[in-house]
């Protein structure tokens, strides 16, 4: 036998016993993802490329041949109306993307997570998840797993900042009020031609709800315990941190620099004529598409003047399995290898450009350029559990606009919103 043939026999005998060893599980890496039983099961998502689903299914059925998953792309916007009719007449998928803020809502829907049959527990969960998704976790059990924690950042016209000679974003709050004085142009008659910051209002502020939020969690609060359904909103705390807010959008406040006749946030910063905006990792291509040519960047959330510890904000998606799924044991199987395959979390993250939950990736160099900044605040994001969206949102916007002019009286109406949110959690 020549050289070659050596080389030749050799390779392919050491790959024979590398597959041999991954399948009996003596390398970790297939073991807990080859499966013998058979199933067909539906998939559900919204928002991400149908590739990312086409190539991580194609490598699991490649080690499972008897598992058929069928991937269906949905409406963002339909998709949790959608789920329940499907749900509810018996036709739902057996695996569905989730949202933080749907757990509270749904998780009675949801088949929890076989940690004893999948031999994957809480501590495995927590040892490889960044911290604010740990939401997943309900009732002492494991309700999802996670795909990706996106984070709040503040986008910036570069324009805008040279024009005026400011050389860098701010990082703190006190050198975001100093930006806003800059920046904020008005007319003669005091309206506001240009924005120095989209802060104050929420009902045309995208993510108005996360901005305060923030505030609120820089400040110490956790806002709602679901466990002991309990709220802190109505401390000295809360009252700072809503006074804060609501000034932007306040005519008799120094930091005055947005109205509630602007456009929407984005819009309006896309339309160059607000300074500062808050957005996600998923903002930065819509702001692309509406404006090609605008030069921005994105910088890190502001922090406290005087703190040590950084505290961002961030949101978490992951992926669970239907309380009526024939499956569920496979369902889990495959959502297990799709978060925590590395292969298979480089397709999640190369096709969505979010931030990973999964820790050994938050400082890997995955992600296009303009996701470095929110990457970079996953380990440090802290979050809450929202009972229902949209009655939130109402709850928040009521809170700012009646505190708006009224300073005295915050307090009382941060107690109020308290109230709102504690009911949200009476069955």
């Amino acid at each position: 036998m020549n050289k070659p043939q050596v080389i030749l026999f050799g390779s392919i005998g050491i790959v024979i016993v590398l597959a041999i060893l991954l399948i009996l599980g003596v390398i970790p890496g297939l073991k807990q993802n080859v499966s013998s039983a058979s199933a067909d099961m539906l998939l559900w998502d919204f928002g991400s490329s149908p590739e990312i689903w086409t190539q991580t299914i194609g490598v699991y059925k490649a080690a499972n041949p008897n598992i058929n998953i069928t991937y269906v792309q949905k409406d963002p916007n339909r998709f949790e109306e959608e789920l329940l009719n499907a749900l509810a007449s018996g036709k739902a998928p057996d695996i569905w993307t989730i949202k933080q803020s749907w757990i509270l809502k749904h998780k009675d829907k949801i088949f929890p997570f076989p940690e004893v049959s999948l031999q994957f527990s809480k501590t495995d969960y927590q040892r490889l998840f960044a911290d604010t998704s740990f939401s997943f976790i309900q009732d002492k059990q494991i309700v999802a797993l996670p795909t990706s924690v996106d984070t709040l950042a503040l986008f910036y016209n570069k324009d805008i900042f040279n024009s005026e000679n400011i050389p860098n974003p701010p990082s703190t709050w006190d050198d975001m009020l100093a930006v806003v004085k800059k920046t904020t142009k008005r007319s003669a008659v005091g309206n506001i031609i240009q924005g120095g910051v989209a802060m104050g209002t929420i009902k045309n502020i995208n993510h108005g709800v996360d901005i305060v939020s923030a505030l609120l969690l820089q400040n110490g609060n956790s806002i709602l315990d679901p466990e002991n359904k309990t709220s802190d909103l109505g401390n000295q705390e809360s009252s700072n941190a809503i006074e804060f807010y609501r000034s932007f959008s306040d005519s008799g406040k120094k930091n005055y620099s947005w109205s509630d006749e602007m456009p929407s946030s984005l819009d309006a910063f896309a339309g160059e004529k607000v300074s500062l905006v808050f957005g996600f990792s998923t903002d930065y291509p819509l702001i692309k598409a509406k404006n090609p040519r605008l030069n921005f960047a994105i910088a890190a959330l502001p922090q406290q003047n005087d703190s040590t510890i950084k505290t961002n904000y961030g949101v978490t998606t992951g992926l669970t399995v239907s309380r009526n799924s024939k499956n569920p044991l496979e369902a889990w199987r495959f959502i297990l290898y799709a978060t925590t395959d590395p292969t298979a979390i480089k397709f999640y993250l190369n096709g969505t450009g979010k931030p990973p939950a999964y820790r050994p990736y938050v400082n890997a160099d995955i992600l296009p350029p303009y996701g470095e900044v929110f990457q970079k605040q996953v380990l440090s994001a802290k979050s809450w559990l929202q009972p229902d969206e949209d009655k939130v949102s109402s709850v928040f916007q009521n809170m700012i606009q009646s505190a708006r002019g009224n300073a005295s009286s915050i307090n009382q109406v941060a107690g109020s919103a308290a109230g709102q949110l504690e009911q949200m959690l009476v069955p």
